[in-house]
């Protein structure tokens, strides 16, 4: 047993607990909490006959604040749900105490909460409400006519509203207080358990007297409500029996100091156990769902079932829930740590059993969160009427378990597309791929990160520094008179400086010049990292840099300059060797090699590896240093590349789309002849720009891989933007979205790949293979997730049928049976389009998988806006907290993306709703002439601007030297249980005119009330854009939100 003396230890952070009520000053005189209200969970309070005097102790150590109810309440008091999801305090009419209990109890408690073994909600806050306005709260806590307590206490101002907890809710975070306020403290000090000074200032059960003294009259209307860390509602009684089992379990909790004259207990209660029913992430549940969740119980030696409701309470023990079949697909988990479970190909299974008659108290509280995940994942509904989409299995979008890994970065993009094609047979689709595309080589974790050494003089490197620079043959082009796509290698010489040297492996980043053409000012382009060796000679340093896609100049131009800086990494971040210079070399045409002699010295300029016979790794580039100049290395034998490269694990099981556009001038060796695989290059079909896909797309046996960006090798990094530094081969700092999929799911995969694929619809349809029915996942898999498959095409961007055949179909009518549908064309009177209907359905042949592959074309022919539907529906069903990371973004001139309007609507319902969007400073769309020809670059202001709330919190993208950082892909995460990612920005053209395909997940295992698979995410993400290790950023996404808000304030 934990000493009492070391709980005390804890300060402000010890999770004491003691009485919650004293009536007329004695702890017999026993005020009970009753059974909760089943519309809200608030509980009233039973009192002794004849009290005049209730006092509300601290229940544990805490922040107290004041409020009175209404649509200009606090934030934190708008926040507050009833049990139904709406917010419990909107409506004027009502006096507030509202007690936080102080984060760190909060984590303590729910340790010892854990090692109980308790599975219900997580207490947070606990209110006391009663009727009333600021005056009778002033007059509970303050003499009669003491105005300046009025106002310390955030009671002043118009209306009497309540403005801020002042008291002690700023307390805790505040260093100092002013005189004025602080007499007042002093004043109250009794009553509020505030002190000044060295002693805490925070309201605690050691020192506290009264948070409110209710007269009898106040305390017989009043409701005690609780709630947890999102707001949602929990029986205050279950809070108060939970405290008194973890008391009798841990009886040095309770206060040392309590000037109390008997034995401490938390408050009695009524019995009661109940389950409440939520939606997702604590919302409405739709009427028709409680019919079919069913909750049986046996009494006097019979067992009954009831549908659920949404507080279904006064259960006997060994309550077991099942679910009744219907239309919509329903999982059912119980949080706030729990995982979703359904009834497979059953009905009325059990899916969870409560309270065990033997240990069952008398006293608690479930919650179970039941969610369509179907609906909420494509934002499409079924109906018993067909009517919509998912009504039809022909044309459903698919939804499937899966288990998925989520990456952030360019090397795990690289190790996912490995990992996929390591599977055996499959195809990968992607605008280039390259076969130095992989995940990190184990070589990179040979080098020790290094630093500047504290104070080191970097200007006076220049002295001692000579640069040279040659054109690296094999790249680039003379055409009409002017180099294009040329690279040069930089070679750095270093001569050993006095008083100190330069530590080994040290990682350099050149920054090169670059004259923007639209804004006539001078930008820096990121290239990639470089090691600092030592020279040969013995004379000091020397480091090659390679300067790739130099700008185009001209034959005749006079003393061309490369200009560039140079990171060097610190301690405390990169420091700058700005504004160095060297003469541009001049182009040499010549091809390059794929072999080095024996003789040759070869140098993997990124990470510094030198000497022959060097393996192609992920990302680098390897270099032949001849006497006659440099010269680029891509090996076209398997055996030269490294294992985590795509160059070795792709064969002749896998066929390759290269999809348009290839705007690579500059290619590897040929995939065919190097790896065995079939390679088809792909022609804009139907529609142009319209139907280019963007990202890369890879599905193999049961494993599928989805990515943000095209297989390009400069991407293969994951140094972050504020430190580039780091385990790193890519010359772009750049966040590439990726996920790994396996299980189930792979399947629509692959169908949509095969879209994707085959453009001439009767060939998609008459070769469709029968689906693969993949093993299911483990039952415990912490990555198992739902997965829907949503694609974005721009209307005639697929199928060669959309110049010609499309405006002569009546596509109006497809979102109906497949056989139905085609009846009706075929009675069209125009004789190609008979043709084509008859055609069809030859190729469909009677088979489902056929008449799948059929109608979902047909669909794409008309155009699918799958993800932006489902991205705007889940908006409108966030509760907390929206994250988005961003490729691009626009302002949407036209009504058909509607984010922003989703965005602003959804703030305006839910006071409390967070946002975090992460994008550039200026989010450049990515490859705008080959996929977006007229979006236009908004910046993040612009955004935040139009939708004007303070709880809107922008993350810019910026690395060192104001260099922008892209990203591809882009990420929507509700909730921190649901995510949906996709290639391309939330614009125009990435969500209703270019082709992808892209994912929605929920997933499977929740804690803490949300998804670890989506928050990981989240915050893996953050910390990379940030420059923050993971293990320094906060936990939870509510309280990045709240440091983020800090931070802008």
């Amino acid at each position: 047993m934990t000493a009492l003396a070391d709980i005390a230890e804890l300060g402000a952070g010890a999770p004491f607990l003691g009485p919650w009520f004293l009536a007329d000053g004695l702890v017999e005189q026993a005020v009970t909490i009753a059974a909760p209200e089943a519309g809200t969970l608030g509980c009233p309070l039973r009192l002794p006959d004849g009290m005049q005097d209730l006092r509300w102790l601290p229940p544990t150590i805490g922040a107290l604040g004041y409020a009175v109810s209404g649509p200009d309440a606090p934030v934190d008091i708008l926040a507050l749900r009833n049990a139904e999801g709406v917010a419990l305090f909107a409506t004027p009419g009502l006096a507030l105490g509202h007690f936080r209990i102080e984060r760190r109890v909060q984590s303590r408690l729910e340790v010892l909460m854990n090692r109980l073994g308790e599975t219900g909600p997580r207490p947070v806050s606990l209110t006391l409400a009663f009727p009333g306005d600021a005056d009778d709260i002033a007059a509970m806590v303050r003499p009669q006519g003491d105005s300046a307590t009025l106002e310390a206490l955030g009671l002043a101002g118009s209306k009497g509203l309540v403005h801020d907890f002042k008291i002690p809710h700023r307390l805790l975070d505040t260093a100092g207080i002013n005189d004025t306020v602080a007499a007042i403290l002093d004043a109250l000090r009794e009553r509020l358990s505030i002190k000044i000074g060295d002693a805490p200032k925070v309201t605690s059960p050691e020192t506290a007297q009264t948070l409110l003294n209710l007269p009898g009259r106040s305390a017989n209307q009043a409701i005690l409500y609780a709630h947890d860390a999102q707001g949602l509602a929990i029986d205050p009684g279950y809070v108060a029996a939970l405290f008194a089992r973890l008391l009798d379990a841990h009886p040095e909790l309770a206060p040392p100091a309590l000037a109390l004259t008997a034995t401490p207990a938390i408050c009695p209660v009524e019995d009661w156990r109940g389950i409440h029913f939520c939606g997702f992430a604590g919302g409405a549940l739709p009427e028709d769902t409680f019919a079919r969740v069913i909750v049986e119980t046996e009494k006097d030696g019979q067992r009954t079932g009831r549908p659920a409701e949404v507080v279904l309470g006064a259960l006997e023990p060994d309550a077991a829930l099942r679910l009744a079949a219907g239309t919509r697909p329903l999982r059912l988990a119980q949080v706030p740590k729990g995982r979703f479970r359904d009834n497979g190909a059953e009905s009325l299974q059990t899916l969870f059993t409560f309270w065990d008659g033997m240990d069952a108290p008398d006293r608690d509280q479930v919650r179970v969160m039941v969610v369509d995940h179907e609906f909420l994942l494509t934002g499409q509904d079924r109906s018993d009427a067909p009517t919509g989409i998912q009504d039809f299995d022909s044309a459903r979008i698919a939804v499937a378990p899966g288990r998925v890994g989520l990456g952030v970065t360019g090397f795990a993009a690289g190790a996912s597309l490995v990992a996929c094609l390591s599977q055996g047979e499959g195809t990968v689709a992607t605008p280039w791929l390259e076969p130095s595309v992989g995940g990190p080589p184990a070589s990179l974790g040979s080098f020790q990160e290094a630093d500047l050494p504290e104070g080191f003089n970097l200007q006076a490197l220049r002295e001692g520094l000579t640069i040279e620079a040659a054109h690296l043959r094999g790249t680039g082009v003379l055409r009409d008179g002017a180099v294009q796509n040329a690279a040069a290698l930089v070679t750095l010489r270093l001569t050993v400086l006095e008083g100190g040297d330069l530590p080994a492996d040290l990682q350099l980043r050149p920054l090169l010049h670059v004259l923007d053409r639209q804004s006539g000012r001078l930008v820096r382009r990121m290239c990639g990292p470089a090691r600092l060796r030592t020279d040969p000679s013995g004379t000091g340093h020397v480091a090659h840099l390679l300067i790739k896609e130099l700008p185009t100049l001209s034959q005749d131009a006079e003393d061309p300059q490369i200009g560039f800086d140079l990171l060097f990494p610190t301690a405390r971040g990169p420091r700058t060797l700005a504004d160095l210079r060297v003469a541009r070399p001049e182009f040499v045409d010549g091809a390059h090699v794929t072999i080095a002699a024996p003789e040759d010295t070869v140098v993997a300029v990124e990470t510094g590896r030198m000497g022959p016979g060097l393996m192609q790794n992920a990302g680098e580039t390897l270099v032949l240093l001849r006497a006659d100049g440099p010269v680029l290395l891509m090996p076209d034998a398997q055996t030269a590349y490294g294992p985590e490269t795509v160059g070795v694990v792709l064969n002749s099981a896998h066929s390759v789309a290269l999809l348009p556009p290839d705007g690579r001038l500059v290619q590897g060796p040929s995939l065919a002849p190097l790896t065995g695989a079939a390679v088809q290059t792909h022609a804009d079909d139907g529609g142009g720009v319209l139907g280019r896909h963007r990202g890369t797309l890879a599905v193999c046996d049961a494993t599928a891989c989805l990515g943000g960006a095209p297989g390009d090798p400069g991407l293969m990094q994951v140094s972050s933007p504020a430190d580039p530094f780091g385990q790193d081969a890519g010359e772009d700092v750049a966040g590439v979205l990726s996920a790994l999929i396996e299980g189930p799911a792979a399947e629509p995969m692959r169908q949509a790949l095969r879209a994707i694929q085959v453009p001439d619809t009767f060939d998609l349809v008459a070769d469709a293979p029968l689906p693969t029915t993949p093993a299911p996942l483990a039952a415990d898999d912490v990555n198992a997730a739902q997965v829907a498959i949503l694609r974005s095409v721009g209307r005639g961007g697929e199928g060669p049928q959309a110049g010609v055949v499309l405006p002569k179909i009546d596509t109006l009518g497809i979102i109906d049976a497949l056989d139905t549908w085609l009846d009706t064309q075929e009675a069209n009177t125009e004789p190609e389009v008979q043709t084509a209907i008859r055609a069809l359905r030859t190729a469909i042949d009677g088979q489902a998988h056929r008449a799948r592959a059929a109608h979902r074309r047909i669909l794409a022919m008309t155009g699918l806006t799958e993800m932006r539907d489902a991205v705007l529906a889940a908006i409108g069903r966030a509760e907390h907290h929206v994250v988005i990371f961003a490729e691009a973004l626009d302002l949407e001139p036209d009504a058909g993306l509607a984010v922003i309007s989703a965005l602003s609507a959804r703030l305006a319902a839910r006071p409390a709703l967070e946002v975090i969007i992460v994008a550039g400073d200026t989010a450049v769309a990515i490859d705008k002439t080959h996929f977006d020809p007229d979006d236009k670059d908004v910046s993040l202001e612009a955004w935040q601007n139009r939708l004007g709330s303070n709880r809107v919190h922008g993350v810019k993208i910026r690395a060192p030297g104001r260099v922008q950082v892209r990203q591809y892909g882009s990420l929507v995460a509700v909730d921190g249980l649901a995510a949906w990612m996709w290639p391309g920005g939330l614009t125009r053209w990435g969500l209703l005119r270019n082709g992808s395909v892209g994912i929605g997940i929920l997933g499977d295992v929740v804690e803490g009330g949300s998804s670890p698979l989506v928050v990981g995410t989240v915050r893996a993400g953050l910390a990379w854009h940030l420059g923050i290790p993971l293990p320094d950023l906060a936990e939870t996404i509510p309280d990045i939100a709240r440091l983020l808000g800090q931070r802008s304030a």
